[in-house]
């Protein structure tokens, strides 16, 4: 593990995160709006 790690990285690994898990649910959200 790195000694440091900065958290523009930590920031950048979560949004990517969180936009694949998300990625799914809003394309269903668009489907029932749609």
């Amino acid at each position: 593990a790195l000694p440091f790690i900065p958290g523009d990285l930590i920031k950048a690994f979560i949004a990517s995160y969180l936009t694949l898990k998300l990625k799914p649910v809003i394309k269903s959200n668009e489907k029932r709006q749609g």
